[in-house]
């Protein structure tokens, strides 16, 4: 008999650290080990004022699963580069970039480093190419629709005087911000006698952000239809129920509804259609609608009472969801839920579809649902969201994460922190009530940051952007525009009454916010909020700004 030694890389191998073994020739290979990253897009365009995303994609080797730590070096002056999360064991994060109003015009290249304790740590690098300031200033146009026209509208430029707007043809407000950032304020009034003062501070670039958005649904709301259809099988299941939306508009029916149905207030020209048909499982509180088949159509166009195609959940355009396992980081003792959505751009919508809302509960893994890679179009995403609240004690705050995707997988949804404890003081108690909200600058909420306060028939609020506060603490601050002509103090919140107060800030891009940047596969965006009560002064609850 011949004996034949084994290679020594078959032998039990005894070590403290963990490294991975290969087999050679002489015997076993340890691989350490290692880390690498990779930044997609490579390369960015930024207007001043602007922010946009990338996303940092980790990979672990040699038997590394910790966490990584990021950062940036090289940003020139006026850029600013935040990665959430900055330390992370996922196998990405999103890298935001943000050029102020007053950033220098040029080319760099940003460098990105991922650390890890006992691993060697390793760079990637990121072109931002920042364009000119246009001109001596930037004329933004704001068109507002008929009836959602304001009834006082004032701008200003930089820090300086607030300046009344009078409207030109089709409600048209033009004002020139020459100092790369300013304020626009609006006062509407409802039928009620309901007064809301809105203020806004923002760059140009922002600004021309939100008045094209505006201007698009105003053209869209300026034809708005009835369409109908139908739905096959004609005799739903009793645990069945089926959810049609085009575009903003939906409708939904179950099997006592019978099979037809009529959608309303549909915006004119093309959107996406999502059907979709759940199964209700449970009782009682617990009821629970799982998806389980959809119909997509792109860039439908049906005139004013016309009818659609039957939608035929059997039939070949029918497909199935798909299904994976989320795991929530950094949820705590929290609460949570999670949502998942559609968001069909293709038509260039600017809303999403929710497919699946669970239930309220603890734990910090469950199933989510979604569309199949295969089944998604360019510029189609998935979203994923997940909101918590306090499990016990006072429910005062809560958080949100929106994670875009393509692919529905086994993935992990980091939570940004708590909101910062707000400041809620009355800068000024005549001729109005002007309350002020000051609010610490935290990384995963650098976008924008928002204060509402509200009274019986009276509100007011002021939003912030990060490329206006330029990184620094927000302070929300109602400002006073008694001396601005035409404006009335009457239209000002009240001293001495109970009013509601909410704070909100948010990070990362968004599919609904004009001022953000838009998401792209791999992103994350985070929001959290603040409330409270208190006689005499602050509390909130009014129409919370969530923007994902």
């Amino acid at each position: 008999m011949r004996w034949t030694q084994l290679p020594r890389c078959l032998l039990p191998l005894a070590t403290a650290l963990t490294l991975t073994t290969a087999c050679g020739d002489d015997g076993p290979t340890r691989v350490a080990p290692s880390i690498a990253i990779a930044i997609a897009p490579a390369s960015l365009s930024l207007g001043p004022g602007e922010g946009k995303a990338a996303v940092v994609a980790i990979t672990r080797a040699g038997g590394f699963a910790g966490a990584v730590a990021l950062s940036a070096s090289g940003a020139p002056e006026g850029v600013e580069v935040t990665a959430a999360p900055a330390s992370t064991t996922e196998s990405n994060a999103t890298l935001t970039v943000r050029a102020s109003a007053t950033a220098v015009a040029g080319t760099d290249t940003i460098t990105v480093t991922a650390t890890a304790p006992d691993v060697e740590g390793r760079s990637a690098t990121l072109t931002v190419a920042v364009a000119p300031t246009q001109g001596t200033g930037t004329s933004v146009s704001f068109s507002y629709c008929a009836t959602d026209a304001p009834l006082w509208v004032a701008a200003q430029d930089g820090t300086g005087a607030w300046t009344r707007l009078t409207p030109g043809p089709d409600n048209a407000y033009a004002f020139d911000f020459a100092s790369g950032r300013g304020g626009l304020a609006t006062v509407r009034q409802d039928a009620t006698g309901s007064v809301d003062l809105a203020v806004t501070y923002a760059t140009p670039a922002q600004f021309s952000a939100q008045a094209n958005s505006i201007a698009a649904a105003c053209d869209a709301s300026s034809e708005l239809k009835t369409v109908n259809g139908s739905v096959q099988p004609a005799s739903l299941a009793l645990t069945d129920f089926v959810t049609v939306s085009l575009g903003p508009a939906s409708v939904g029916l179950g099997a006592d509804a019978g099979n037809t149905f009529q959608i309303q207030q549909v915006p004119g020209g093309a959107h996406d259609l999502i059907a979709l048909r759940a199964t209700r499982k449970g009782i009682g509180t617990a009821v629970d609608f799982v998806p389980n088949t959809l119909i997509i159509r792109r860039g439908v166009n049906v005139a004013n009472g016309g009818t659609l195609a039957p939608l035929d959940f059997d039939g070949p355009e029918a497909f199935e969801s798909a299904t994976a396992n989320v795991t929530i980081d950094g949820l705590g003792a929290d609460l949570t839920t999670t949502s998942d959505a559609f968001a069909g751009t293709s038509s260039g919508d600017r809303w999403h579809t929710t497919l699946y809302s669970g239930p309220l509960s603890a734990g910090a893994t469950r199933r989510y649902f979604g569309i199949p890679a295969a089944r998604l179009v360019a510029g189609e995403l998935n979203v994923l969201w997940v909101s918590t609240r306090p499990s016990t004690g006072p429910t005062d705050r809560s958080r949100f994460a929106y994670q875009f995707f393509t692919t529905v997988t086994d993935r992990t949804v980091s939570l940004g922190p708590d909101l910062a404890a707000p400041t809620i003081t009355a800068a000024s108690t005549a001729p109005y009530l002007r309350l002020r909200a000051q609010l610490t600058a935290q990384a995963e909420y650098d976008q924008y940051a928002s204060a509402t306060f509200v009274q019986d028939a009276r509100s007011a609020s002021t939003t912030m952007t990060g490329a206006y506060a330029g990184g620094a603490a927000y302070d929300l601050e109602v400002p006073d525009l008694s001396g601005v002509q035409g404006f009335d103090p009457a239209w000002g919140l009240v001293a001495n009454v109970t009013t509601t107060w909410n704070v909100v800030a948010g990070g990362g891009p968004s599919l609904l916010d004009p001022l953000g940047p838009r998401p792209t596969d791999g992103t994350t965006a985070f929001l959290a909020t603040r409330f409270g009560h208190a006689p005499r002064a602050p509390t909130v609850v009014r129409r919370p700004l969530v923007r994902p």
